[in-house]
């Protein structure tokens, strides 16, 4: 970005100060909890229908600071089909209202099994 700025300043005769701060650190989400919701999501869902390892991205998201100071998950939910092919942040798109109750289970799973008396809670 540096060069590019610099190309620029040169070509047009003028100054530019580039000043890129980073301020958001990656959304890192806590390991153990990641396999162990995986694994329960699949069984929910079917393994087909989990990804446990998405590649990553390059949109910047404040829950990473959260993420930071308690182990946590950050999960997408997929809302694609046949019909519904633009992604978040496109004005063309549309959600899928079809996803809700799954997208609704997928939290109370996840909610109901991290309350449960057993071994889950030693997960985090």
């Amino acid at each position: 970005m540096q060069n590019i700025c610099d190309g620029i300043a040169l070509s047009t005769q003028s100054e530019i100060v580039f000043d890129y701060q980073r301020f958001y650190p990656p959304a890192v989400n806590n390991a153990a909890l990641a396999q162990y919701l995986g694994k329960t999501f699949s069984q929910l869902l079917g393994p087909d229908h989990v990804d446990t390892a998405p590649e990553g991205g390059m949109g910047g998201e404040d829950f990473a600071f959260m993420l930071q100071s308690v182990p946590g998950l950050y999960i997408r939910v997929g809302t694609g089909d046949e019909t519904h092919q633009a992604l978040l942040h496109n004005p063309r798109m549309d959600f899928n209202d079809r996803a809700l109750p799954i997208a609704a289970g997928v939290y109370v799973v996840a909610a109901m099994s991290r309350l449960s008396p057993s071994d889950n809670r030693s997960v985090a």
